[in-house]
């Protein structure tokens, strides 16, 4: 495995991909690549990267001192187009430091991000809580749309669960 950091330009435009999108990138976004590497008998090496995989790949990106991590609420993938989408994402301590470990199917460029949203339709909504947690970590998309009334619980239990 490989893990790049990047350019500064691009986590630039990264950044700016964020606000625009009113999240927070908690700590600068890295490269992950994943890489078959063969040694032929005559000594001589060639590298093969994988850029797709059928199970979700971990990646484990140690959280800096002094970063908050319950301000952590999605790991992101940013795509070609130069938007991003939310990766499933789980932040967990071990030896007293902090770490995020995004999961996804591809090779790619990630972060993780601060991003609080309250959902105005919920919120007097038994689903407050749930719906406005989704929609931080980018698994609801449009919330301003989002109309709990419409969503039965089997719907919103596929979604959330």
């Amino acid at each position: 495995m490989k893990i790049t950091k990047l350019d500064e330009k691009v986590v630039d435009k990264y950044n700016e991909v964020a606000k625009a999108n009113v999240a927070e990138l908690v700590f600068p976004p890295v490269q992950f690549e994943i890489v078959a590497k063969t040694t032929k008998t005559d000594g001589t090496t060639k590298e093969q990267s994988i850029n797709k995989f059928s199970n979700y790949e971990e990646r484990v990106m140690k959280i800096p001192a002094g970063v908050d991590p319950s301000k952590i609420k999605t790991g992101i993938v940013f795509n070609a187009d130069g938007t991003y989408s939310h990766v499933p994402t789980e932040v967990y301590q071990k030896d007293s430091e902090w770490y995020a470990k995004p999961n996804s199917l591809t090779n790619s460029d990630y972060s993780v991000v601060w991003n609080p949203v309250t959902v105005k339709s919920v919120e007097n909504h038994w689903s407050k809580d749930a719906v406005n947690d989704m929609a931080s970590r980018l698994v609801i998309f449009n919330p301003e749309g989002f109309e709990p009334n419409k969503a039965n619980e089997s719907r919103f239990c596929r979604v959330y669960c």
